[in-house]
């Protein structure tokens, strides 16, 4: 089925990022910068702008304590973001392509599919493990490692959402 691209107006932009995190959060995607490839199978967890200085920002769960995120890619100088939906009607959200400066190719972040219903969980297991491997592997604190982890993702969550 054929993909409609919607212009999202730059003024909207804020507003929109919170909205498609909160929509999408925990889908699997695959990025592509022109036809190149940079990511596939990623879980997704949002989109940060950056109104100062033009730059949108994709990312994915990561599993660093200090910063349970990833950057998938970024584009500076953003002059377009187009939300891609199906054309039947109702129109399920497909992704997002971002336009940067003349002369950069486009991004764009595909969804492979629904929200993984396992994801988060699996988000906070992989930070509580980097927790209990920074701590030296010492057995007996897995419920702090699980706390922290969780308060980290959460702190994520909540930073890319509200």
């Amino acid at each position: 089925m054929a993909s409609k691209k919607i212009r999202v107006v730059k003024s909207e932009w804020p507003g929109f990022v919170k909205e498609f995190c909160n929509q999408n959060q925990f889908r699997p995607i695959a990025v592509a910068q022109g036809d190149e490839k940079i990511a596939k199978g990623a879980i997704f967890v949002g989109v940060i702008y950056d109104s100062d200085k033009s730059r949108v920002e994709v990312l994915a769960v990561g599993d660093d304590p200090a910063r349970p995120v990833v950057s998938v890619c970024a584009v500076e100088g953003a002059r377009g973001m187009y939300i891609m939906r199906t054309e039947d009607v109702g129109g399920d959200i497909e992704g997002l392509q971002l336009q940067g400066k003349p002369g950069v190719s486009n991004i764009t972040v595909l969804f492979e599919g629904g929200p993984v219903a396992e994801a988060k969980h699996a988000w906070i297991s992989s930070v509580a493990k980097r927790c209990y491997e920074a701590r030296g592997c010492e057995p007996g604190q897995d419920m702090d490692d699980w706390l922290s982890a969780e308060k980290a993702v959460e702190t994520c969550i909540c930073s890319l959402c509200d």
